[in-house]
């Protein structure tokens, strides 16, 4: 088997399940997909307010965008196909928080990370940095303010 038609037939493995899974949550959060040549996207917009929104695109090449609660981290490799469903139950369940580090003395964001629990209580967490804030402020002089989201389903 070549490895393009390996990697191919894990994403398609991993889209049926995803898509196996997502009438789960249909009664508490609009769901879309869509795909074309070379990817499959996923969003799901809960009807709680205050609990998560995603956007995920998951790419033949087996990387994905993710859009957590308004932040996008593109291009994002993972160690394991099998761990996407467990990060989209977290995501549902609440287990979910928004990490920025502001400035003591000008409020002006540092940095923010996105830290989602999965439910063997491994976590997943990516974030990004305002370089420019960065080198005039150090981590030192910020104070952390987390945002947690509720679950989809109350």
């Amino acid at each position: 088997m070549q490895p393009d038609h390996a990697a191919r037939t894990r994403v398609e493995a991993t889209v049926e399940a995803l898509r196996y899974w997502v009438p789960t949550i249909a009664d508490v959060a609009r769901v879309g997909e869509s795909e074309a040549p070379g990817y499959w996207r996923l969003t799901m917009d809960p009807e709680v307010e205050g609990a998560c929104r995603l956007e995920m695109t998951l790419h033949e090449n087996q990387h994905f965008d993710v859009v957590l609660g308004g932040e996008l981290y593109e291009d994002r490799a993972l160690a394991s196909l099998e761990l996407l469903l467990p990060l989209l139950q977290a995501v549902t369940e609440g287990r979910v928080v928004q990490r920025r580090w502001i400035s003591c003395a000008t409020g002006a964001e540092r940095a923010i990370e996105t830290i989602v629990t999965l439910a063997d209580g491994s976590v997943w967490r990516d974030g990004h940095t305002n370089e420019a804030v960065a080198t005039a402020i150090p981590r030192e002089a910020t104070e952390r303010h987390d945002h947690h989201f509720l679950p989809y389903r109350r």
